[in-house]
């Protein structure tokens, strides 16, 4: 059976322990693009009336110096700075409006002050120049964009399911906890592990043990659209569900055994998965906290009956 991710670790971590050794752990996208992810990361997570601001400032900047010098001075670079934020931030299309945008202004400052100098050909050279600089540019910073983000996402994707790994589900989560704190919103994380897994694996090889797997990972995917799953094991999935109530919850797990045990059924697999489930009326101060929480009421049930589910709630 393949692994979870490069990363699974089998040293007798927890798997709270493991998100977060996995978190340390330098993200091959940043590797792939060296500074870039530095670069723009504040592109990312700004909010985005701040990076309109910033764009706007930039761009005017330039504007007014090249006026200011009656055309004389060459800002054609000083536009970089707004059409890089504008595609890496929007893409190919935010970076062709903002090129064209850029050598518009230009031409229109050249003409008014230079017309009486430069030949219509020499300023219309300068124009085209320009064009061509700009949406160059733009078509090679979205490209890397494109790049950027697509080995973002291989670092952050279980190859057998499709599911985030553990590093994904980290940077998630952390996400869904700041959110839940800010809207003072209930949060609920799901920690189920398969019963026995292995021995299905030994009886009838490693591919079948993959496949079953593939099904429990599509189940969760459809379960909710707003919860984030994760595959953070061999045969271990966690699911964090953003303003869930602990009735909520119940729901949800209800629904979850009942597709898992007919998908079992129907194939035959005689796997059963013990869960737990742990409900946070106040967010924690970490998700680490809450990881911990829920990976232990899984616990008591698979030290215990198996086939089952252990609810917490924390207030």
């Amino acid at each position: 059976m393949a692994p979870a991710d490069p990363t699974f670790r089998s040293d007798g971590l927890s798997s709270s322990d493991q998100l977060r050794v996995v978190a340390a752990e330098p993200n091959a996208a940043a590797v792939f693009v060296g500074p870039l992810p530095t670069l723009f990361r504040g592109v990312v997570i700004a909010p985005r009336w701040a990076v309109v601001l910033v764009l706007a400032l930039t761009f005017a900047a330039a504007t007014l110096v090249h006026n200011a010098s009656l055309g004389e001075l060459d800002v054609g670079m000083f536009y970089l700075v707004p059409l890089a934020l504008a595609t890496w931030m929007w893409g190919l299309r935010g970076g062709i409006v903002l090129g064209l945008a850029a050598s518009g202004t230009t031409l229109a400052v050249d003409v008014q002050h230079r017309a009486a100098f430069d030949s219509t050909v020499a300023l219309s050279w300068d124009g085209i120049v320009l064009t061509v600089l700009y949406l160059g540019g733009a078509v090679v910073l979205a490209e890397l964009r494109r790049s950027y983000r697509r080995i973002a996402d291989l670092a952050r994707t279980d190859g057998l399911t499709g599911l985030l790994n553990r590093r994904g589900f980290w940077d998630r989560a952390e996400q869904e906890f700041h959110h839940a704190r800010r809207a003072h919103w209930p949060i609920t994380v799901m920690h189920l592990d398969l019963d026995r897994f292995k021995e299905l694996n030994d009886s009838r090889g490693h591919a079948e043990g993959d496949r079953l797997l593939v099904v429990v990972a599509d189940i969760l995917r459809r379960l909710r659209r707003t919860d984030v799953s994760c595959r953070i094991g061999g045969d271990e999935f966690v699911v964090l569900m953003p303003n869930t109530t602990a009735d909520a919850a119940r729901l949800v797990v209800d629904k979850l055994r009942q597709e898992v045990s007919a998908a079992m059924a129907r194939n035959a697999w005689g796997v059963t998965c013990s869960i737990g489930v742990a409900t946070f009326l106040r967010v924690p101060v970490t998700v680490e906290q809450m990881i911990q929480v829920a990976d232990s009421a899984m616990y008591c049930v698979k030290r215990g009956t198996r086939d089952g589910v252990e609810y917490v709630t924390v207030t």
